[in-house]
């Protein structure tokens, strides 16, 4: 039976009235109610005004008064410190209200009261800001008007003759669209110089990277020595060009993965709130919507810093204000986050009986009344290009794990879902902070980057994850994909206590019959454990079990929770639980020699050249070492528990070498020593793995 409860509403006249309610009614149902009993119960019902022009105030536990703009909320959401509320009239105009809502549930905090707590350089700032992003858009409407007509333009083109073509032309010049006057700003920023920190430069549209690194060359030759020769610069030019390369905001390959979230947290050290840093990353937000989707997200969850808050609170009102009707699928999307919060404390603090039930418990929850329609028909936070649908409840489940994490599955929301995946699979997690694993997955993004513009494609999967809060997230789940555990599982008990080799291999070759399949099969799984041996060595990363290295019917292998990092090594009674420093089984190498039964496959030309990939790939790396290190610096004031200090970084130079003062060859040989000892540590490893799975059928 749902519980009754009475409230008393504090009105704007100053008086109260007590209003029965049901525990799980919506604020907006509550304000329905309230503004009805006014009208029937008190004499002043015709100075009420309709219900648009109200809004409820709460206090919570922590003593704080909190506007309730979000009129989704149901009653037991909220964080009552009494059964009190008051209800409000909107200072700002109606067609301002609105807004004032939608901005103050995208912050996560009311803005009114955010914008009366600033200092004056905080006030300037935001002026500043806003008046940027205002003509940000502006211009961003402009473009788009633009490449209406250049797309009409482009239409007629095949119907009408040369000289069509020639007046279509001048008319693109007319509005500035030939490609001599679409300009890429490039930002040169550089170190151990006297001269200004960075300066812009601009290149045609069309112009190909190299040529755009030598332009930077050739302009800084220029300005430092204006006496040297032509040909002298364009020798040094040719000479060093290929040397560097260029870092795209809003390209595919680095979208937020790596760069943009990492400077995104290098504003908190400008000294100033308007710096050119800020001005940059609100540009690019603002004109190119998948950048701005991962700018908001990355930047909201820094909101809860105090020491930030600011700061980031300035940028994310200057985009809000300016992104236009993407603020309304934003909303719709925290709109649901709160919406899984609050399911997965109530989950957190359900009695077993209730949770042995878990699917159908959870089925329960999800179809009550309000939260079908939050949870549903909106953008996924992790991946921008996915629509989800509708919730298919028969596919949602509790997890096993201590947090109760939520298994997920939305139909594909798309008027294209019957060319793409019918399906999506999300693990919300409450109570964990991810800001650690998308740091580790953002390595890997630019991992593999670094191999593929060297040649060497490992075949990494950097899948999906969101932190949308300190202590929430959201996960992508990888298709069609195994754990090695539940692969082990397939092969009996014997598999299972890591009594039989061969599962792995047997469960790959089911999936890719024929010869042809499976030698590709077998390829592509070498190449990806060879990366992420090379990967969990250097990185660090530990509590590998057979729960969190997974294999999907391709035969791609790839690891997933990476809560420990930077060689923090798990402890059990001072000792350490792993005894190797990555993991090499006799199950991985089984695939890589093609289940081979030579006595030491270490010798085998398979392995070989599997060895050769792994140092091939450490290699690349170490010559990279100074820009990994510059990543995880940046990281170092972000308050995760495991890379807060210069202790912490002194893993990475373990892992390269570099604190002995080795040269290349000798790390390279160190690592391939690593590299065959964990092999022949494999039976440590399997020992571990069969108290993990021991302890796994105990709970």
């Amino acid at each position: 039976m749902v519980k009754k409860i009475l409230l008393d509403i504090l009105l704007p006249n100053g008086c109260v009235i007590v209003v029965e309610c049901e525990e799980d009614m919506t604020l907006e149902k509550i304000k329905q109610n309230t503004l009805s009993c006014v009208k029937r119960q008190t004499p002043f019902n015709e100075l009420v005004h309709d219900q648009k022009n109200y809004y409820l105030e709460s206090v919570i536990s922590s003593a704080q008064i909190i506007p309730l703009y979000d009129e989704q909320i149901k009653l037991n959401e909220l964080n009552l410190f009494y059964g009190y509320l008051s209800l409000r009239e909107h200072d700002a105009f109606l067609d301002e209200k609105d807004d004032l809502a939608l901005m103050s549930l995208l912050l996560g905090f009311p803005l009114d009261d955010f914008a009366s707590t600033l200092e004056r350089e905080a006030c300037e700032a935001r002026s500043l800001l806003n008046r940027l992003a205002d003509m940000l858009a502006q211009e961003s409407a402009r473009d788009l008007q633009r490449n209406g007509l250049q797309e009409q333009n482009s239409s007629q083109e095949n119907d009408e003759n040369q000289s069509n073509l020639v007046k279509s032309q001048n008319l693109l010049k007319q509005f500035g669209l030939t490609s001599d006057t679409r300009p890429v700003f490039v930002q040169v920023q550089e170190r151990h110089s006297t001269s200004p920190i960075c300066f812009n430069l601009s290149s045609s549209l069309y112009s190909s990277p190299i040529d755009i690194v030598a332009n930077v060359i050739l302009s800084k030759l220029s300005a430092s020595n204006p006496a040297m020769a032509y040909e002298e610069r364009m020798k040094i030019v040719k000479e060093y060009r290929t040397r560097y390369w260029l870092q795209a905001f809003g390209c595919e390959e680095r979208l937020f993965g790596t760069k943009p979230l990492i400077q995104s947290r290098a504003v908190k050290n400008e000294p100033y709130h308007d710096s050119a840093l800020a001005r940059f990353l609100l540009k690019r937000s603002l004109l190119n919507q998948q950048v701005g989707h991962y700018f908001y997200w990355h930047s909201r969850v820094e909101l809860k810093n105090p020491q930030c808050k600011v700061r980031y609170g300035l940028l994310l009102e200057a985009y809000l204000r300016y992104c236009g009707e993407y603020a309304e699928d934003l909303g719709r999307q925290v709109r649901s986050v709160d919406k899984l919060i609050y399911i997965a404390e109530l989950i957190q603090n359900s009695t077993h009986d209730e949770l042995y039930n878990q699917k159908g418990y959870l089925a329960h929850i999800l179809t009550r009344e309000g939260y079908p329609q939050n949870l549903q028909y909106f953008r996924s936070p992790v991946d921008y290009s996915s629509e989800l649908g509708l919730l298919v409840l028969g596919h949602c489940r509790i997890m096993s794990s201590a947090r109760r994490p939520l298994w997920l599955r939305w139909t594909n929301g798309s008027e294209y879902a019957e060319h793409y995946f019918p399906t999506f699979d999300l693990i919300f997690k409450n109570g964990d902070d991810l800001r650690q694993d998308m740091l580790a997955l953002q390595f890997i993004q630019m991992i593999d980057i670094i191999w593929k513009a060297d040649g060497l494609d490992l075949s990494l999967l950097p899948y999906g994850c969101l932190a949308t809060d300190y202590c929430s997230g959201l996960i992508e789940v990888v298709k069609n994909a195994k754990t090695i555990m539940n692969i082990q599982k397939l092969g009996g008990l014997k598999g299972q206590f890591q009594f039989d080799a061969s599962a792995l291999y047997r469960w790959i070759a089911k999936n890719n019959p024929g010869a042809e399949k499976l030698k590709s099969a077998i390829d592509l799984f070498t190449r990806s454990c060879a990366g992420y041996c090379v990967i969990t060595y250097v990185l660090g990363v530990a509590d590998r079990h057979p729960d969190n290295i997974m294999v999907n019917e391709r035969g791609q292998l790839f690891h997933i929770d990476f809560g420990h990092i930077l060689g923090n090594f798990k402890m059990k009674y001072g000792i350490r639980r792993e005894r190797t420093q990555l993991v090499l089984i006799d199950d991985f190498v089984r695939v890589i020699t093609n289940n081979s039964t030579e006595k030491n496959p270490i010798e085998t030309r398979e392995f070989k050249n599997f060895k050769k990939l792994c140092i091939k790939g450490y290699r690349i790396l170490r010559r990279q070492y100074r820009q990994i290190v510059c990543l995880f610096k940046l990281m170092m004031n972000c308050d995760l528990t495991e890379l807060n200090s210069e202790a912490d970084m002194a893993y990475l130079r373990q892992t390269f070498a570099i604190d002995i003062g080795a040269n290349e060859q000798e790390a390279c040989d160190r690592f391939e020593q690593v590299l065959l000892d964990s092999y022949r540590s494999s039976v440590k490893t399997r020992v571990d793995w069969v108290f993990h799975a021991l302890n796994h059928i105990k709970s």
